[in-house]
């Protein structure tokens, strides 16, 4: 039996289990104790408070994040599926067959021939597709961006090989729109969407 990845705090919320427990621990703590232990439960939970706040805006703000946070962990789950797979069949990790998975799992059973049509145009494409969101969308995405460093993004991620971020852009432009889509890839490129 395998979790549903859907099913879990940190799927809804942005967080796990241990941060609400740690912040009703401490808050208990506190008001149990006196001096020294009352200000270090109230420390901790104060900092594991935000920390929750920080992860719940940090999943649950408009656009790219909704997707590609949640994407990112289910693909984790489906890696480590289809790895376990590819070992009892004696095969190679597939990044195609976990990034298919992916697009069936996220866009659900009823559009799992899109799913499969999307994914199979990716893996020819390649980073050529973010090329063309970051072309097409780039500057109405971030119109305080330059044109110069548009064409730096786009020439950075052409050649980038297939994975599931490219399954997850091709959702967030279905979904959002292809500026979104853009600002996902840059996201991407400055390091904040991991």
């Amino acid at each position: 039996m395998t979790l549903n990845v859907k099913d879990t705090l940190k799927w809804k919320m942005g967080f796990g289990w241990p941060g609400p427990i740690l912040v009703f621990l401490c808050t208990v703590v506190s008001v149990a104790v006196s001096g020294v232990g009352r200000i270090a439960a109230i420390i901790v939970a104060s900092l594991s408070l935000a920390f929750i706040i920080y992860q719940w805006r940090k999943w649950n703000t408009f656009g790219w994040r909704q997707a590609h946070f949640r994407a990112m962990l289910m693909y984790a789950t489906v890696a480590a599926n289809q790895s376990v797979k590819a070992k009892q069949e004696g095969k190679k990790f597939s990044k195609f067959t976990a990034g298919l998975v992916l697009a069936q799992q996220m866009v659900g059973p009823e559009r799992k021939a899109n799913a499969d049509a999307m994914t199979i145009e990716l893996m020819l494409e390649g980073g050529k597709y973010f090329e063309r969101i970051v072309t097409v969308y780039g500057k109405r995405a971030d119109p305080l961006m330059d044109i110069e460093k548009i064409n730096h993004i786009a020439t950075r991620v052409r050649e980038m090989e297939f994975g599931p971020q490219l399954v997850i852009a091709n959702i967030i432009e279905n979904t959002f729109g292809g500026e979104e889509a853009a600002r996902y890839v840059f996201a991407l490129v400055d390091g904040k969407a991991h």
